[in-house]
């Protein structure tokens, strides 16, 4: 007999007792509490996270005229999740990554989240197609400017110690691996793979690819690659006339498909900031 529950008699109390009749009955409600767990998961995630802000074009300071820096990225700190769960406990976390894809230079993103990011990271990866940065070595002063004397160095990052644990790559980032672009192309998932990433791995990821995102999120969200990856931050690009003067009327999505792709990762529990 294969059922849920069904109430008896007990014949001493006079009070019925809920009786499991079937061995299936007990899997079934632990699958029942893990979902509901999850579905809670995603709720307390959601408060943690700011509001989206579309009106502002995802840079609410600066359209309100309280910063002159476009990119300025303090409106994201107060809700980084390192300020929530305890990332740095190592019997929670295996390791602490963090992943760039475009950055630019040292001075930008790299930078930011050593001197912003609560907790130290074990090992930093960089994509940037546009510069060939692959020499660490090459970057030594920027690396020493950006921790000497500042919230990095409190953090307990040393010179030495980025410059072992910091692998830049000259590369485009992709959904798929691709050999004949120039550089060559570097899958997501598949990089994930090569670096051995762990769900027992907390894992930031920050995306600045030029119009890629919308579909390398889509990808994340469909092969369940998104489960490897704690917080994402994304540079999302569209078309809309307050974004004309940094020449995004290129980009062929718009700010609504922008709002929609943010709002659907939410719902799916990811982690998710817009990357000014």
């Amino acid at each position: 007999m294969k059922c849920g529950y069904i109430f008896q008699s007990n014949s001493s109390l006079g009070d019925p007792v809920l009786a499991i009749s079937s061995s299936d009955s007990i899997p079934k409600l632990k699958e029942e509490i893990k979902a509901l767990q999850q579905k809670f998961d995603v709720l307390q995630r959601r408060f943690w996270l700011e509001p989206l802000e579309p009106i502002w074009q995802y840079r609410g300071k600066f359209y309100l005229g309280k910063t002159k820096d476009v990119e300025d990225k303090d409106q994201v700190t107060p809700f980084l999740l390192a300020n929530f769960v305890d990332a740095s406990n190592k019997t929670l976390y295996r390791r602490r990554i963090y992943i760039d894809l475009g950055i630019k230079d040292f001075n930008s993103s790299l930078c930011w989240m050593m001197q912003n990011y609560p907790i130290k990271f074990d090992a930093m990866y960089g994509f940037e197609c546009e510069r060939d940065m692959t020499n660490v070595a090459t970057l030594r002063d920027p690396i020493n400017r950006c921790i000497s004397e500042t919230a990095a160095e409190k953090m307990g990052y040393t010179t030495e110690g980025t410059m072992d644990t910091l692998k830049v790559y000259h590369n485009f980032i992709g959904l798929d691996e691709d050999l004949e672009t120039s550089p060559q192309t570097r899958g997501l998932s598949q990089f994930l793979k090569d670096i051995d990433i762990q769900e027992d791995d907390f894992v930031v990821l920050k995306m600045d690819v030029e119009g890629i995102e919308f579909s390398l999120l889509e990808r994340m969200m469909a092969n369940g690659t998104y489960k490897l990856i704690d917080e994402i931050f994304v540079e999302i690009h569209y078309r809309h006339p307050d974004m004309q003067p940094f020449g995004w009327d290129i980009f062929e999505h718009s700010l609504s498909d922008a709002q929609a792709l943010f709002t659907k990762a939410r719902d799916m529990g990811i982690y998710i900031h817009p990357w000014p």
